[in-house]
């Protein structure tokens, strides 16, 4: 079986054809080679996007910011930090934000 050619490359990695393709007949050989490497690069890094996504295990525990909880409960953002400085409302470090789940916000409204 022959090797396809670099534009027979190119058109399997595009997936469609553009209407300005012949533009790529012009192309020094090394710029379309590149193209292709970029091409699969892409390819290669959507599919270990797209393989983690479907691998991870979402939790249905919403978080929340500061700001969200301070609507939710009607008070101001103070006043949700002065709860959380007392201990009575627990909170999630997510990197340098603060952030409380629905089963924190839920213990904290029950007393816990």
């Amino acid at each position: 079986m022959a090797r396809p050619s670099i534009l027979e490359q190119i058109e399997e990695l595009s997936e469609f054809k553009s209407p300005d393709f012949h533009l790529f007949r012009k192309l020094e050989l090394s710029e379309v080679e590149r193209y292709i490497r970029k091409l699969k690069y892409i390819t290669t890094a959507l599919e270990h996007h797209r393989e983690r996504m479907v691998n991870t295990p979402q939790t249905p525990d919403t978080m929340f910011s500061v700001k969200e909880i301070a609507a939710k409960l009607k008070v101001t953002s103070v006043t949700v930090y002065n709860k959380i400085n007392e201990g009575s409302l627990k909170t999630s470090r997510v990197g340098d934000a603060i952030r409380i789940s629905q089963k924190q916000l839920d213990d904290f409204l029950k007393g816990n």
